[in-house]
């Protein structure tokens, strides 16, 4: 699926590092994940869209902010994509929730993309 891109096949590391879905992101993976994402310029693309659909809707930008950021969301699949993992809203909570090492998720959270915050809160309630 990811062979034509540059480094996102698995390495030999992953291959032999992982151990099922309970395992762990490192940084070097999430940072390999949102390589394609900052590189594509889909974020902007989102934006417009979104932007675009607002207007037809005749709404405004208002409401809660996103506890999960788009950019965070796009490389969760892509984790997920890179295992042969269903692409599904369960399994991106789980790697959210429990798979990302400390400083993967401080890059997860970069830029507003996740809000762990605001996450753990509503975990605990």
């Amino acid at each position: 699926m990811f062979d034509d891109w540059d480094g996102a096949a698995l390495t030999d590391r992953e291959i032999l590092e992982y151990s099922g879905p309970s395992s762990k992101y490192p940084l070097e993976d999430v940072e390999l994940a949102d390589r394609p994402v900052g590189s594509t310029g889909i974020l902007e693309d989102i934006k417009a869209w979104a932007a675009e659909e607002r207007q037809l809707a005749g709404k405004r930008n208002g409401g809660r902010p996103p506890y999960i950021g788009d950019r965070a969301s796009l490389v969760v699949l892509i984790l997920l994509a890179r295992e042969g993992r269903p692409l599904l809203i369960t399994e991106m909570g789980n790697v959210l929730h429990r798979r990302p090492t400390p400083e993967g998720r401080e890059l997860l959270e970069e830029d507003g993309g996740l809000s762990s915050t605001r996450i753990r809160t509503q975990m605990a309630v």
